[in-house]
């Protein structure tokens, strides 16, 4: 009994197989009564008669292994066609309830849909395989010109892998595709089909895109940062810059000067010290005293 499943295993043993199992019993029966009867009637018998004899006996043979070579194969085609049929609909089964976009569809700069999954259909907006299967391929593009250069590029390379399409849906809302697809070519060189395989990559490309920008923000903020440090640095006004507290962080040249203090004996120290000629800057405000 299988365990987990709770369902009974499958018996292996079909009608057809039990009756090739019977045809190959009964051949085998008719061999040895042939030979049987050869064997006797050789005994018995002798010239023309016993050639007679010996000549149907081995055409009733022949034709027996005959028969029995011709059922075999009918037998193993159903086999092989049962086996098939099965993979096919496994396969199906797979194709209809994985949740990535699966098609197949003809080339130009229109297209036409020639076979699709559930998915592809609910990424677009539809509500059913079949009314999505009557649009051109070219309608779910937000630029119809991206699907003549896009079959330009995979009609020269045969392939393309995670190449970015810019799509719609039904209602008119955008979103991006990851897509890879592989070409099958005719004799000539042409396009017959386009398999492909697509993903909704909206929310992770905007994902990237916020942080690109997060990214750029950084580097023009340290790069304003780098230059106000460096005039403050070369300035002959005497500078310093603190926290809110505040506590002082950073004394230019100027300051040392003015002071005579070097940068080092007060970082982090509290502004206990005359200011009347020196510039204080905090990250909120800047003023001269």
């Amino acid at each position: 009994m299988s365990q987990g499943t709770g369902k009974k295993p499958k018996k292996t043993s079909a009608p057809l197989e039990r009756l090739s199992f019977a045809v190959l019993m009964l051949n085998l029966s008719i061999f040895a009564i042939a030979i049987l009867i050869s064997i006797i009637y050789l005994q018995q018998r002798s010239g023309e008669e016993a050639l007679f004899i010996t000549t149907n006996i081995l055409i009733v043979i022949l034709g027996s292994i005959g028969v029995w070579l011709l059922h075999y194969t009918l037998s193993s085609q159903q086999q092989l066609k049962r086996a098939l049929e099965k993979s096919e609909e496994e396969y199906r089964t797979l194709v209809s309830n994985i949740n990535l976009g699966i098609y197949r569809n003809t080339g130009g700069p229109k297209g036409k849909f020639l076979q699709a999954n559930p998915a592809i259909a609910k990424m677009c907006g539809y509500d059913s395989v079949e009314e999505f299967m009557k649009l051109a391929v070219s309608d779910i593009y937000q630029d119809p010109a991206q699907r003549a250069k896009y079959i330009e590029k995979i009609a020269k390379q045969g392939l393309v892998k995670d190449e970015i399409l810019k799509l719609k849906r039904k209602d008119g809302t955008t979103f991006l595709g990851s897509v890879t697809a592989k070409v099958k070519y005719d004799n000539n060189g042409d396009i017959v089909w386009i398999d492909s395989a697509m993903e909704d990559v909206t929310k992770q490309k905007g994902s990237e895109e916020k942080l690109r920008e997060a990214k750029r923000h950084l580097e023009v903020e340290a790069m304003n940062t780098k230059k106000f440090l460096q005039a403050v640095e070369n300035s002959s006004v005497a500078t310093i810059i603190t926290t809110p507290e505040p506590a002082i962080i950073y004394a230019n040249p100027a300051w040392e000067q003015l002071t005579g203090h070097m940068e080092a004996e007060v970082l982090g120290g509290k502004m206990a010290l005359n200011m009347q000629r020196i510039c204080v800057y905090t990250p909120s405000r800047s003023m001269g005293r």
